[in-house]
């Protein structure tokens, strides 16, 4: 299957994208070379926008098709290293091997004579408040196609996400000497009390699924809090992020009115307790299309290249393709890599695998877009 390029020119612009340490909102250095190498590859109208995101078109006419890889990672380095046909590094996995295929297959295409253009976007902060792509959809994406590069597995496709609400919930009491307890509410424990409550009214409004999984499930967690001041005095205030995924058919919305009548009802029968329910980020879960013609293109492509249909998954987390959720654009995520190293200090890809992605890449353009 061709590559459309020499296999070591585009192993070798994985190595140096894999060198340089970019984490959340400290892409700039890698932005700067990808900005270079892109217009060095020939790429049309490269250039950075106000974010920071790096974007260049191959090919003819507006773009119809758009490759959106991050070039964020989460923090923490971690030696470079290359053993047994892997590469181990940080965003080995997640998912500077998928943006570097996508760079990597749009410059493959730039003499095919493509009917139609292909926009390649290297975008910030993925991991962190997807500023990124929230710029870009402010600007507005025209491509009816797009290709978020994650790692799904080179013989895998993501083709859903649940939905995600994240909350900060704050507690108010009068604190007091730990030595009387009971004269004082507690802060930190009326904020638990509170929060199982809004979990069972969440769990409880979830629309009844015909299908099972964990996908199709509500969760709820706390991730983030903090409380008290000192061993001795009965708390007065605690702040905790809470985290909830929604199936689809559970809006996020909906869960951010069950939040704020719930914090209502709870302060108005605890006196001497404030609950203060403020959303942070919200959407709703994406699921795509299994007629969609991007996906039968997908499928076909990693047929050709692999000898084998891909497997379909349904994520339990999210991503910037939740950000689509009833917008009518075609999305799909894929790319090399195996998801459960993601953020893990044992990110790696295997060498032929980031290949083949470039070769998926390139067919899927090819099979879109056309030629003249």
């Amino acid at each position: 299957m061709e590559l459309g390029v020499e296999p070591e020119e585009a192993v070798d612009l994985l190595r140096k994208v894999l060198r340089i340490y970019s984490p959340s909102m400290r892409e700039g250095e890698l932005a700067r070379f990808l900005l270079d190498e892109m217009n060095r590859l020939g790429y049309e109208s490269v250039y950075m926008d106000e974010v920071g995101n790096v974007l260049g078109s191959v090919g003819g006419g507006e773009s119809r098709l758009m490759y959106i890889g991050h070039m964020d990672t989460v923090p923490g380095e971690l030696p470079y290293r290359e053993e047994s046909g892997y590469i181990y590094a940080r965003g080995a996995t997640d998912a500077k091997s998928a943006l570097a295929a996508m760079v990597v297959a749009g410059a493959s295409l730039r003499d095919e004579g493509l009917e139609d253009g292909l926009t390649v976007a290297c975008i910030v902060d993925e991991e962190g408040s997807s500023t990124g792509f929230k710029h870009l959809l402010k600007k507005g994406i025209k491509a009816g196609y797009l290709v978020f590069g994650e790692p799904s597995g080179v013989e895998a496709v993501t083709i859903a996400y649940r939905g995600r609400v994240q909350l900060m919930l704050e507690c108010r009491t009068r604190p007091g000497h730990a030595g009387s307890p009971w004269a004082f509410k507690n802060a930190v424990e009326k904020l638990y009390e509170f929060y199982r409550l809004l979990k069972r009214r969440v769990e409880e409004a979830a629309p009844r699924q015909e299908v099972s999984g964990r996908f199709y499930t509500v969760s709820t967690s706390i991730t983030w809090i903090r409380g008290g001041e000192a061993a001795n005095v009965i708390p007065g205030l605690c702040r905790a992020k809470v985290d909830v995924r929604l199936p689809p058919g559970f809006k996020a919305l909906e869960v951010l009115k069950i939040s704020r009548e719930t914090a209502e009802e709870f302060t108005g029968r605890n006196p001497g307790v404030y609950v203060d329910v403020q959303a942070e980020e919200w959407s709703d879960a994406y699921e795509a299309d299994r007629r969609s013609r991007l996906l039968m293109v997908l499928r076909e492509a990693v047929k050709q290249v692999r000898g084998r249909y891909p497997k379909l998954l349904r994520k339990t987390g999210t991503g910037d393709m939740n950000l689509l959720a009833g917008s009518g654009v075609e999305a799909l995520t894929y790319g090399p890599g195996e998801s459960m190293l993601s953020h893990t200090d044992r990110e790696r890809i295997k060498i032929q695998d980031y290949l083949d992605s470039i070769k998926v890449y390139r067919l899927v353009a090819l099979k879109l877009l056309g030629s003249r």
